[in-house]
C-alpha cells in the first residue's frame, strides 16, 4: 500500500491468482472427464436395458 495524501493506492500480486486459476482448470477438467464417463456409462446401461426388454 502506498499513501498519497488522502488516497491509498493498493496493488495486487497476481501470481497467486494464476496459480489458483491453473488449479481450478485442473479440477474442472477432472470433473468434466468424470461426468463424461458417467454419462457414457448411463447411456450404456439404458441401451442394455432397452435391448433386454425386446
Amino acid at each position: 500500500m502506498k499513501k498519497e495524501a488522502q488516497k491509498r493506492i493498493y496493488s495486487l500480486n497476481d501470481s497467486g491468482m494464476n496459480e489458483m486459476e491453473n488449479w481450478l482448470l485442473d479440477i474442472k477438467n477432472l470433473w468434466n472427464k468424470r461426468l463424461d464417463n458417467l454419462d457414457k456409462y448411463v447411456l450404456k446401461i439404458k441401451k442394455e436395458k432397452s435391448r433386454d426388454k425386446k
